[in-house]
């Protein structure tokens, strides 16, 4: 069998995106995966492509462009995908005005809607402390673990890209790269190891300080099957949380209001979030504890605070927790992405952080672009 022009090590979003990207390019490419099927982070999010919480500039052009490959991708592969856009809901005043600053720096793709128009447009939203809501066109609702099951199959099918799965590579050198099971060489290869960055380069990802993020997730479900969000939806929280919030004037003052009134999320890394796919289940969470060696347990306390909050949020008292998670993704301590060639043949690409769904595609189609000039 020839070799490759690209092996790709890693078969989680930032992978596959990369395999598409070479494809389309006209490359040949060998995906190689330790396990029998994705099983990181990818699979174990909220399916959120989020543009919203991307700063402006070259990371939010990333996103938008990833969101467009996203569409693309999934009408073709017949992915469940809504456009639905999302919600931030403001439960205090200073909130709303960090929204209404917020609005003004983006006016071609958010509305301020004030509490009336809110629950109208969106009736399981809870009026109660509501203060307005900042509705955005630009976010897109994809299922993750659908998307990771059947876009190998696909990209097998539609670009020839050979997937081995259950096949760990245990050592790389130049073009030549050793796994349990054979040898192999390819002209170039491109790591993209997700939260388990132990096997490959340890020294490489201690040198540049990658933590591995734990989250405590959840799936509840509603009384009635048919119940729909319409939209996903944040709570004032998450505005402590995305960096495309921090040049509005308030940030300072939403985040000393969070951190004086809910020290327990603070200290937690909590904010609440909430998506639906094809089923009646929502998706939310989330908490954040960053470490190298992270215990496998959850908190119950943890998962209580997010379903009171939530309750904050939507009309949810009465829905049914369906199922309990943790999810994981690596993450640098201050860039949002982490690329860098240790040889002519291979790079290392890695570390989105929590957007590995929403930058994905749009990096991937920028860094093989660079490879192919």
């Amino acid at each position: 069998m020839a070799s490759p022009d690209l092996v790709i090590i890693g078969s989680g979003i930032l992978g596959l995106a990369h395999a598409l990207a070479a494809a389309r390019a006209g490359m040949s490419v060998e995906v190689i995966e330790s396990t029998a099927a994705p099983q990181g982070a990818s699979i174990r999010n909220f399916g959120m492509v989020w543009p919203i919480g991307q700063p402006a500039g070259e990371l939010r052009d990333t996103a938008l462009r990833s969101r467009e490959i996203w569409l693309e991708v999934a009408d073709q592969a017949s992915l469940f995908n809504d456009p639905c856009g999302s919600l931030h809901l403001a439960l205090h005043p200073i909130e709303a005005k960090l929204l209404n600053e917020f609005q003004s720096q983006n006016p071609n793709t958010t509305t301020i809607l004030s509490p009336e128009e809110t629950v109208e447009r969106f009736p399981l939203v809870n009026p109660d402390d509501l203060q307005s809501a900042l509705f955005s066109t630009t976010e897109l609702c994809v299922n993750p673990r659908e998307a990771l099951a059947q876009l190998p199959n696909f990209l097998n099918t539609e670009y020839g890209i050979r997937f081995s799965f259950g096949e760990t590579v245990t050592k790389i050198d130049d073009n030549d790269i050793k796994t349990n099971l054979r040898n192999l060489s390819a002209s170039k290869i491109f790591v993209c190891p997700g939260a388990n960055f132990k096997i490959l380069f340890p020294d490489f990802f201690t040198r540049h300080g990658v933590q591995q993020c734990q989250l405590q997730m959840l799936r509840i479900e509603p009384p009635m099957p048919e119940t729909r969000l319409q939209i996903m939806i944040a709570g004032g929280l998450t505005l402590s949380h995305y960096l495309s919030f921090r040049d509005c004037p308030s940030f300072p003052l939403v985040n000393q209001h969070h951190s004086d009134y809910y020290p327990e999320f603070m200290k937690r890394g909590i904010h609440v979030m909430a998506s639906q796919h094809q089923s009646s289940e929502v998706t939310i969470g989330d908490s954040h504890t960053y470490g190298l060696d992270l215990p496998p347990f959850t908190e119950e306390h943890t998962d209580q605070l997010i379903l009171g909050y939530l309750a904050k949020m939507i009309q949810s008292e009465t829905w049914q927790v369906s199922s309990r998670w943790l999810g994981n993704y690596s993450k640098h301590p201050t860039e949002p992405l982490l690329k860098e060639q240790l040889s002519d043949a291979t790079t290392i690409c890695a570390s989105p952080g929590g957007a590995g769904m929403t930058l994905s595609f749009g990096w991937a189609e920028r860094n093989i672009a660079d490879l192919t000039q």
